[in-house]
């Protein structure tokens, strides 16, 4: 008999935990910001300054190398990648921050971009994450979190209904699996979810098994990051028929994700997150 414990968790910016008693929530970014003379403040516009134009000219260099794999990455995606590499290089600059910083991640997050459109990485139904953790060369979930940092605002986020975690923490020491659902996912997910994990609850981040759509397992640029996460890979069933010559073969590759999971919640103490409306960039 299995037992599996459902949590309906829902979920706010950033992914942080909701609680539905009111609570009283401290912002923390106005109150630590000190008050600058005037020369302070011109001597700090000068230095944002120079990091933007240093996030400019570090973001030119790299979409000409981006535009040189043009012809090896999918319709369309080059100037997505480019535009990204460029408001993220700008985003690191307003926070008052040297670009030069995240030049180390962000070559490692395209070198591994690269190898995925040289050598497609083939998903099993269940994958096990490539972390140093787990024996891998490359610590996939370090390079997802160092990646992420500038995007996410520490100083400015809470976490709300912790008493949830920590109960869910209780039930799988416990042995008893435990559910979550939330109605759409995005692709940055993932790292939401450690992020707020992070420290007290970063093994419950660690640990936790998502149910993958095969957007994220084979888009070049998201299977850098998907690497570094649990998954159950599955096909959808508004994908499963495209192309037809390949639903049986994708049929066979659900069942085996449906066994996997079987096999997990038989071992007992499993988190298993799942969205059943799939993704929030289309119409559920």
């Amino acid at each position: 008999m299995l037992r599996a414990q459902l949590q309906l968790l829902l979920l706010a910016t950033c992914s942080a935990w909701v609680h539905h008693a009111p609570r009283p929530v401290t912002r923390t970014r106005l109150a630590a910001t000190p008050t600058l003379n005037p020369l302070e403040q011109m001597a700090e516009a000068a230095k944002t300054a120079a990091y933007e134009t240093s996030a400019a000219a570090i973001a030119a260099t790299i979409s000409a190398k981006v535009a040189e794999k043009g012809d090896k990455m999918p319709a369309g995606m080059v100037p997505i990648v480019q535009e990204f590499m460029r408001t993220y290089l700008q985003v690191v600059a307003k926070q008052k921050r040297d670009p030069m910083e995240k030049v180390p991640v962000l070559k490692e997050y395209l070198g591994l971009v690269e190898d995925q459109i040289r050598e497609p990485f083939p998903f099993e139904p269940y994958h096990v994450a490539w972390t140093e953790e787990n024996g891998a060369a490359v610590d996939h979930l370090r390079m997802d979190t160092e990646f992420m940092e500038p995007l996410l605002d520490r100083a400015d986020s809470v976490l709300l209904g912790e008493e949830h975690v920590a109960a869910i923490e209780a039930q799988l020491a416990a042995g008893e699996n435990v559910v979550l659902l939330s109605n759409h996912q995005t692709e940055a997910d993932p790292s939401c979810w450690s992020f707020a994990l992070a420290g007290a609850h970063e093994r419950l981040a660690r640990d936790m098994v998502m149910v993958a759509g095969d957007r994220v397992t084979t888009d070049v640029v998201a299977v850098p990051f998907s690497k570094g996460r649990n998954l159950l890979c599955i096909y959808s069933k508004r994908h499963i028929e495209n192309p037809p010559e390949q639903k049986a073969t994708k049929m066979r590759h659900n069942a085996k994700t449906m066994t996997a999971m079987l096999r997990l919640f038989r071992g007992g103490g499993k988190c298993i997150w799942v969205a059943p409306s799939g993704g929030r960039d289309r119409p559920a």
